[in-house]
């Protein structure tokens, strides 16, 4: 257990945000109360995917300083990325590079938070399971020393109006589509016909118009290493033209 310094926070939202914003000070020595309308179960089983984050060395290492598991024993690992550009439909860049010795790790963010919290309550931090409204978000900052609001889009980010003149959108400017594969190993047999890196590289394809894709190494909270698909497409685009494979 951390040994307080005498302040307290509190932080609103249970995601990989706030429960690692919660571990971060819970170790500087502040007694820390992490609140959540959704138990540990339901943030880990009972909510969406949603993208995630291919980190390297700075990020793997500030995991690390968290003592946190970077994943890097149990995750497939990217050493490279495999790029194709197609416009007109027609293939006009191709090329694969490596990460000059580093490797990525995409790691399901549920898997992430999840793994987190329950360091959080081995650490001696306080889990309470409540719905904030704003009036009791006020009540707990009122007896607090720092209050953090780590809802995403929604619960208390209303609270938070966008800031026009730093926002460059006003919109989305992507259609999302995210879907997981099992099955696929990371060999260099896997996808070797688009690159050598085969299944240790990712793949990132640009149709011009149209949008973007990717293809990579992921960990997922339950079927273990596995492989990510993610999807942008422009928003009113009229088809999207064949990728290449």
């Amino acid at each position: 257990m951390t040994t307080s310094n005498g302040r307290s926070a509190a932080i609103i939202g249970a995601g990989q945000t706030g429960v690692t914003a919660a571990l971060g000070l819970l170790d500087n020595g502040f007694d820390v109360t992490l609140y959540s309308d959704r138990d540990q179960h339901a943030l880990r089983n009972d909510v969406p995917a949603t993208g995630t984050a291919l980190i390297f060395g700075k990020a793997q290492q500030a995991e690390e300083s968290l003592g946190l598991n970077t994943y890097l024993a149990t995750a497939p690992t990217s050493t490279g990325q495999s790029v194709r550009v197609v416009a007109d439909g027609a293939e006009a860049i191709a090329f694969d590079g490596w990460f000059d010795g580093a490797r990525g790790v995409a790691v399901d963010t549920r898997l992430k938070a999840d793994d987190r919290l329950t360091l959080f309550g081995r650490r001696g931090g306080h889990f309470v399971v409540e719905s904030v409204d704003p009036q009791r978000l006020d009540a707990i900052a009122a007896r607090t020393d720092l209050t953090l609001v780590a809802t995403g889009r929604g619960g208390l980010s209303t609270l938070f109006p966008v800031d026009a003149d730093r926002t460059a959108y006003d919109r989305p400017q992507r259609s999302l589509l995210a879907f997981s594969v099992t099955g696929l190993g990371h060999g260099p047999d896997v996808f070797a016909h688009r690159g050598s890196g085969g299944g240790s590289h990712h793949a990132f394809t640009v149709v011009a118009g149209q949008g973007e894709s990717f293809w990579g190494p992921y960990l997922h909270k339950d079927a273990g290493p596995s492989w990510a698909f993610l999807g942008w497409a422009h928003p009113g685009a009229t088809g999207i033209d064949a990728f290449p494979p």
